[in-house]
């Protein structure tokens, strides 16, 4: 299923600093019996006048000072110049815009839920009766569904980062605003029993930390405040049954944490280096993704998947006195998301 929403259809009071929107979706199939959750967030843009989607990690330029609640106005020419690689995502603001949206997935919904239909006309409804309450989703008659929090918090730490030294070398990560985080989203439909992966919500970053220069290995954390939410049916005011409970990021705490790594992965797109501090910074090529890296397994049974756009307030820094070797996992270190150092080519 393929969801398009016109940016300017946005309520006011759901656009976040930067215009991020999160976007929450729910599937439906009653023939098939089966239900879905997926959770996204883009950024809400003005370019030339007209309400425009961007990828999260896009560098736009007035984001790195003083973010605000209204749209980012950019021009082609300042896009151009922060240097992306990803403006194939600006697209022209109409209904035929697609929210960027990876596939839902679909679990067999419990025993006693009562699923609606989410096709045509029928969809379309839902979605002007969402855009004009954002809780109520109406099934029919006088039933619907409504999310709400339900007071539960919790503060976990997430991976935003590696570094791997050689011994003679020093590095760090510089943490800082102009840089966009996202986080995993964590959805049951049998009351907490089990969890899975539906999503990422992103914050932007309006704080900053530099980490001390170490040359052992070793991963960069940050804490994040998780909310719980619940949906449930409701029929004439009543509540009747849960449909789901979510975990999802809220918000940055502003702690941070480091852990030693054992053993360096085996990159193999690397460049020779002269001696002297090297850094990967602005959102070009690659970000940093791992997909346990919010340490939630001891709580829901799963680790979340985090990512971290690298921006000119977030780099990655190495500094060696030697001449040696700089190795990418995905891409050669200049546009790579992970970066390992290295005495000779791998």
């Amino acid at each position: 299923m393929e969801l398009r929403l016109d940016p300017t259809t946005v309520p006011k009071a759901f656009v976040e600093p930067g215009g991020l929107v999160t976007v929450n979706i729910r599937v439906e199939n009653a023939d098939l019996r089966v239900l879905g959750e997926h959770t996204v967030t883009v950024r809400a843009a003005r370019l030339e006048g007209r309400p425009v989607w961007l990828d999260v990690a896009e560098p736009v330029p007035s984001l790195t000072r003083n973010p605000s609640t209204r749209l980012p106005v950019l021009s082609p020419a300042a896009l151009r110049s922060a240097g992306s690689a990803r403006t194939a995502v600006v697209t022209p603001a109409s209904l035929a815009d697609a929210v960027p949206v990876a596939k839902v997935r679909t679990v067999r919904a419990p025993a006693g839920i009562v699923l609606g239909r989410t096709g045509g006309d029928r969809l379309a409804t839902r979605l002007s009766a969402l855009g004009r309450t954002v809780q109520a989703d109406p099934i029919g008659g006088l039933g619907y569904r409504r999310c709400k929090a339900t007071g539960r918090t919790t503060k976990r730490w997430a991976t935003i980062g590696t570094s791997y030294p050689l011994r003679t070398s020093r590095s760090w990560l510089t943490y800082s605003g102009g840089s966009t985080s996202t986080f995993g989203v964590a959805t049951s439909f049998d009351k907490g029993v089990s969890f899975s992966g539906t999503g990422t919500r992103s914050t932007s970053d309006d704080w900053g930390h530099d980490f001390v220069p170490r040359n052992y290995d070793r991963s960069f954390r940050v804490q994040v405040l998780y909310r719980q939410f619940r949906c449930a049916y409701y029929y004439a005011g009543k509540f009747r049954y849960e449909t789901s409970r979510s975990w999802k990021p809220w918000f940055q705490t502003g702690g941070t944490a480091t852990h030693r790594l054992a053993g360096k992965p085996a990159f193999r797109l690397c460049v020779k280096v002269a001696r002297g501090a090297w850094s990967r910074g602005r959102v070009r090529g690659k970000d940093y993704t791992l997909s346990y890296g919010v340490k939630f397994k001891s709580m829901i049974g799963i680790d979340l998947f985090s990512s971290r756009s690298y921006s000119n307030g977030a780099r990655l820094y190495y500094d060696n006195p030697k001449v040696r070797w700089l190795c990418g996992n995905n891409a050669y270190p200049a546009r790579a998301g992970k970066i390992r150092e290295a005495r000779r080519n791998l």
